[in-house]
């Protein structure tokens, strides 16, 4: 019997495009087969399934036969069920089934995608442009192998935003025959940027309100008229700024179309109001001034009684800082009556003008200039007489002037008496001019007496100091007569100090008659000082020696005198911080004034050198001898001790060791016997010439070398 072990069983699948190819599994032989290209149609499914059957064809040695029922399905794609019948050459037959497919799987391919696009509102949807962008799958484009591209949309509608604009987001999708598709999405907007056209109203001029309270217009409604507006995608809102009162002036009123989108335009109507108003003046009250420049009346600045007042003036529309206020009036008013006229302006232009009467009149005297004031002797019995009758000869002339008289009219008296007694004199001089004003000025007339009073000074004086270094006391009072003045009215003074310094002293009297005549004399002053100065001196003074010399002694002596120790010299022999020998030393003391006055005084100064140990000095008996010598060999061979209580043993060791090597030995031996005993050099610390001074604490003395 014959089987169809290497009949492939089921069925196969054909997507696309195939490429054929043979693959052995065991004794069963599979066969897959690609066509090139499925835009083959059916005529390429039929070929496909004679493709496989061709390996079976060659599988067996028997016949192999085939029937195929083949079902359409969408675009170029289907499916076949086909029956293998084997027929061996004994005539066995087996068949066998299998189902060839041929299937689309694959999306379009988007070659361009769709773009979003925004437009202007028209006002009426942008129906058109709407749809030619939908029609046109927002720009995208598509292809597929296996069958044409269908397209569609989402669209419904636009979303409302402002006026007549809106949006939509669009999904246009690209499907095959078989149901596989590709998407783009993109947006169609509907815009408003166009902003709409207005035109204000025309210009308007208004006459100001006539009311001083106030300046300005008060505008009605619909005074200003109506803007016409309008927009292509919305209503339109108008509006403006205009005030509700209008100053004097122009006035731009603004007005705003405003569509649904908020796009807005302006145009300007300009509103002039005119102030036509004249301003209000009171007049000013006549005024009566008096001549202050010659026989004129120059108006001071700012008013007053000196100047013009300015009237009494407003407007109702400009403030008066801004207005203007004039008058004819002349620089210098002359006497008599002047009419002036006063003119307030505004700001517009508007003019009033009033006005007023000054009279000028001549309210000053002339200008008097009296003669100097003038001094003279007494000429009879004690009184200056005149020379003449009036006296004006001999005190000379007043000049006056007035620049509203001449000359010769203006009238000039004085008071002055016949005669003038010694003193001074007032008089009086006046001067009247036509209009009956005075002036008056004064002169001084004094009457002296020309002899001075005879004065007689005391004789000179020689005195002694008093009063410290000074001399206080009467130096007395000359004599003094006048034959033409009581000696009572004589005044009689000096320069005399209060106190007289040692020396000369030259006094100054002088002796003035109440006409002011004076004589002068002198009178000398000679203060003398005979009292030695007061000198104070140490009693005595005791020193211990520092040196084989003595010792440096320092003292303090103390002087006084009455006239100060200032300018006292002091002088001591031998001086203080002099080296005093050893002994007793008496000082002299000398304290010498100024003027020669001398105190002397005489102190004692004794130098003691008890327990001085000189260097070399071994057993301290205070001189250096051949006992020193032994005790230097005790020290040196038995081990004796220096005798010294001072606590630095080196300083003890030094003094006594001849060479001051810090060690005592034979030399310093040799060194003190050869000095004794043989002319040889002395201690090296006297050779140096040390000086001893006590150590702290030791009853003893050392030198300060250590």
């Amino acid at each position: 019997m014959l089987t169809f072990e290497s009949i492939p069983q089921g069925s196969m699948r054909v997507v696309k495009n195939l490429n054929r190819k043979k693959q052995n599994s065991g004794d069963r032989a599979v066969f897959s087969t690609k066509l090139e290209s499925c835009q083959y149609g059916f005529v390429g499914f039929m070929i496909a399934i004679g493709l496989f059957m061709q390996p079976l064809n060659t599988a067996f040695a028997g016949v192999v036969t085939n029937t195929a029922v083949v079902v359409e399905e969408c675009g170029d794609t289907g499916s076949a069920i086909v029956t293998f019948t084997a027929t061996d050459e004994c005539g066995n037959i087996s068949t066998s089934s299998a189902t060839f497919t041929l299937e689309d799987t694959t999306a379009p391919t988007l070659v361009s995608q769709a773009g979003s696009l925004t437009v202007e509102s028209d006002g009426a949807g942008n129906t058109e442009q709407l749809a030619n962008w939908l029609s046109s799958n927002g720009g995208a484009s598509g292809t597929d192998v296996v069958s044409s591209v269908a397209w569609s949309n989402n669209f419904s509608s636009l979303s409302s935003l402002c006026g007549t604009t809106g949006s939509a987001a669009v999904t246009f999708t690209a499907a095959d025959g078989c149901e596989n598709s590709s998407s783009t999405i993109a947006s169609f907007t509907i815009q408003d940027t166009t902003k709409p056209t207005i035109t204000a109203p025309p210009a308007r001029q208004k006459q100001a309100t006539n009311n001083f309270a106030f300046c300005g217009y008060a505008s009605g409604a619909g005074e200003l008229g109506t803007a016409t507006a309008s927009d292509v995608a919305s209503a339109v809102t108008v509006t403006n700024n205009a005030p509700t009162v209008y100053p004097v002036g122009t006035t731009v009123v603004t007005w705003t179309a405003t569509d649904a989108c908020g796009n807005a335009s302006t145009s300007t109507q300009m509103i002039t109001i005119v102030d036509q108003t004249k301003p209000w003046m009171k007049r000013p009250a006549d005024i009566t001034r008096v001549t202050n420049a010659g026989c004129t009346f120059i108006p001071a600045s700012g008013g007053g009684e000196e100047g013009l007042e300015d009237p009494k003036y407003g407007d109702n529309c400009t403030n008066k800082a801004d207005m203007s206020i004039s008058n004819d009036a002349p620089a210098a008013f002359p006497l008599g009556r002047t009419i002036i006229t006063w003119v307030t302006e505004d700001a517009a232009g508007n003019r009033t003008q009033r006005q007023q009467v000054v009279e000028v009149v001549d309210g000053f005297g002339p200008t008097l200039t009296c003669p100097g004031n003038i001094t003279r002797a007494a000429n009879t019995d004690d009184r200056f007489v005149l020379a003449e009758a009036g006296g004006t000869g001999n005190l000379g002339n007043a000049v006056a002037e007035d620049g509203c008289s001449s000359v010769g009219s203006i009238l000039v008296s004085n008071d002055a008496p016949a005669s003038f007694s010694i003193g001074t004199t007032l008089v009086t001089w006046v001067a009247t001019d036509e209009s009956g004003n005075t002036t008056t000025c004064t002169q001084e007339v004094t009457v002296v007496d020309a002899g001075a009073p005879e004065l007689d000074c005391p004789r000179a004086m020689l005195v002694e100091l008093n009063d410290g270094c000074d001399w206080v006391g009467d130096i007395g009072t000359p004599s003094v007569s006048d034959s033409e003045s009581d000696e009572a009215s004589i005044v009689v003074t000096n320069n005399a100090p209060e106190r007289f310094t040692l020396g000369t002293t030259v006094v100054n009297f002088t002796a003035t008659d109440p006409s002011g005549n004076s004589s002068t004399c002198m009178l000398t002053v000679m203060v003398t000082d005979s009292s030695a100065p007061t000198l104070t001196v140490p009693s005595s003074i005791r020193a211990d020696c520092t040196s084989t010399e003595g010792a440096v002694v320092d003292f303090e002596l103390v002087a006084s005198d009455n006239c100060g120790a200032e300018n006292i010299t002091v002088v001591a022999e031998p001086p203080s911080g002099s080296v005093f020998p050893i002994g007793t030393t008496e000082v002299t003391c000398t304290a010498s004034d100024p003027t020669g006055n001398t105190e002397v005084r005489f102190f004692e100064v004794v130098v003691d050198c008890d327990g001085l140990i000189p260097p070399g000095d071994c057993n301290a008996d205070g001189t250096v001898d051949i006992s020193d010598a032994v005790c230097q060999l005790n020290v040196l061979f038995l081990g004796s001790g220096l005798v010294f209580p001072c606590a630095n043993e080196q300083a003890n060791i030094k003094l006594v060791s001849w060479n001051t090597d810090n060690a005592i030995d034979l030399s310093d031996v040799v060194g003190l016997l050869s000095y004794r005993f043989l002319g040889g050099v002395n201690h090296v610390l006297s050779l140096d010439g040390g000086s001893c001074a006590l150590i702290p604490d030791c009853p003893s003395t050392c030198w300060d070398d250590f």
